[in-house]
């Protein structure tokens, strides 16, 4: 029986070492079924030219200007004509049953949208990635990980090794079913970077799919390759990003109870910034608020679209939602690990 078809898409800008490792290693994955796309986001090194000459069984795309994680991406998912679709950062390795992994998954059960596989450090084999073992979001829309609670990093002792349903798949890897896209739309590409995947989940559950953890799939990511983390570009990306998904994909309900909350978290956060001395992340925060409070035509239209799509209600999308704010438990109560919020996750309890 033929095996269900797969694209693996991964998108480049500049960084010949890191494409170039991260191809030798998806090449050599256990799998037959399966091609593999790079796009090239107007790499300003010699990039493209390295990967016609070196990697001549791909398939490249070069864009004439850098249209971000959203829209580099997009350019290969309208395209596809597989079953699957992999969005793969270009520093990463791969294991190489990582393929066959997801797609048991997948193949299991025609209601989950995406998944992702346990993602470690290359940096520190032996701990988790800052993207770990897939991702739930408080009510105030804050992430926390498995293996991951904001700056605290677990080592892998095999303790998040069950597949469960996440809140969402992480956009480092994370496969996606095809069919599920075309219902749900593309990538937000006013993005740019950070948190398009979170949307595209959230927006994914609002249809009644699902999204899971599948740690025996195992992939290395280095991180923090386009932006420096916590440079000004990054904190601000952040920041609005996290703040357009919850405007986006909650019912009108909980939004206004929401909302208000999450905005004087970032007040308190941008003010604390700035007692730190820490200017550019204290004003990049700023912009961002300023951002989400000048563009309320843009926002209230991107809600419609995203509302359009609903077929179930709140508590059922948000089952797996925190119902404490991470940011209290782990700063005032000094709740570090993963495991100390499974109580606050009704469907994890």
């Amino acid at each position: 029986m033929l095996q269900p078809s797969i694209e693996v898409i991964i998108l480049h800008h500049n960084g010949r070492e890191n494409i170039d490792n991260c191809l030798k290693s998806v090449i050599k994955t256990d799998y037959s079924n399966f091609t593999i796309t790079v796009v090239d986001n107007n790499s300003t090194d010699d990039s493209a030219e390295f990967l016609k000459k070196n990697f001549q069984s791909i398939k490249l795309i070069e864009n004439k200007v850098n249209l971000g994680y959203a829209g580099g991406n997009n350019i290969a998912l309208k395209q596809t004509k597989a079953k699957y679709a992999i969005l793969l950062n270009d520093d990463t390795i791969v294991m190489p049953k990582w393929l066959k992994e997801m797609l048991n998954a997948m193949e299991s059960d025609t209601k989950i949208a995406t998944c992702q596989p346990k993602v470690l450090s290359l940096r520190n084999k032996s701990k988790f990635d800052n993207c770990a073992a897939g991702c739930f979001l408080d009510i105030y829309g804050y992430p926390i990980y498995r293996g991951r609670v904001f700056d605290t990093i677990e080592e892998d002792k095999g303790q998040y090794d069950n597949v469960v349903e996440i809140f969402l798949s992480v956009g480092v890897c994370m496969m996606i079913r095809v069919s599920c896209l075309k219902e749900s739309g593309f990538l937000d590409e006013d993005f740019h970077i950070y948190f398009e995947e979170f949307d595209l989940c959230w927006r994914l559950r609002l249809l009644g799919y699902t999204n899971v953890s599948v740690p025996s799939a195992v992939i290395y990511h280095i991180g923090a390759v386009t932006y420096k983390k916590k440079s000004y570009r990054w904190s601000y990306l952040n920041h609005r990003n996290s703040i357009i998904v919850i405007i986006k994909n909650y019912s009108f309900i909980n939004l206004i109870k929401r909302l208000p909350v999450r905005v004087f978290f970032e007040f308190i956060s941008c003010i604390s910034f700035f007692i730190n001395l820490d200017f550019e992340r204290g004003t990049a925060n700023l912009m961002a608020i300023l951002w989400i409070l000048s563009h309320p035509l843009k926002l209230i239209n991107k809600r419609k679209d995203a509302q359009r799509l609903r077929r179930i209600n709140d508590d059922s999308v948000n089952r797996l939602m925190i119902t404490k704010s991470v940011v209290i438990q782990y700063y005032i109560y000094k709740r570090k690990y993963f495991k100390d919020y499974l109580e606050y996750i009704p469907a994890l309890r």
